[in-house]
């Protein structure tokens, strides 16, 4: 550690703290825990500047300037190649979750097609104007798709209560109503 110089102690800190960031927040992904601000199926925009562009910037930045600078031993010429290296992982980083999230959105069907759709209370809907819940419905091409939903009434639907599609409110959010059939008795 000693025997490199300041430039290249300060490169392999930024990127090694920027690698350990990166895969922390890949592993919290991969579990479920990452935030959703990122990964918000109704917008399928391509953002390159999210913690995650920032962090790849900064780790495959750093190692190639320092794979770089040990080559050509020419400092600017090696940040120039590891900030064009970092730019270019942000680049398909970000073209890599944008393709990720409309192929995600595909499987959704067209939810325009879903007003008077059938199916089904997957999680409590409170009643209207509480709180969402969430439906399980066959869309398009048979596929079993889930939904954020509220309420249509006044009461509560309890999980596994069939319910209609009354309006589609966005992208990926019902409003829902009981069969008549299984409107509770007043």
């Amino acid at each position: 550690w000693n025997e490199i110089t300041l430039t290249e102690q300060i490169l392999y800190i930024v990127a090694a703290a920027s690698t350990i960031l990166l895969l922390i927040r890949t592993v919290l992904s991969m579990i479920g825990v990452d935030s959703n601000f990122e990964q918000n199926a109704a917008t399928v925009a391509f953002r390159p500047f999210t913690v995650r562009g920032v962090l790849s910037f900064f780790s495959i930045g750093a190692w190639v300037t320092i794979v770089a600078y040990k080559a050509v031993c020419n400092f600017p010429l090696s940040f120039g190649i590891g900030a064009a290296a970092g730019l270019l992982t942000v680049f398909l980083t970000a073209r890599a979750f944008q393709k990720a999230m409309q192929l995600r959105n595909s499987k959704k069907g067209n939810p325009e097609n879903l007003t008077g759709a059938c199916g089904e209370v997957y999680v409590t809907i409170p009643p209207r104007g509480e709180g969402k819940g969430k439906v399980s419905i066959m869309a398009e091409r048979d596929r079993l798709c889930v939904f954020s939903a509220i309420a249509y009434e006044d009461n509560k639907i309890p999980t596994g209560t069939r319910v209609r599609v009354a309006e589609v409110l966005e992208a990926d959010f019902l409003l829902v109503e009981r069969f008549e059939k299984d409107r509770p008795e007043n």
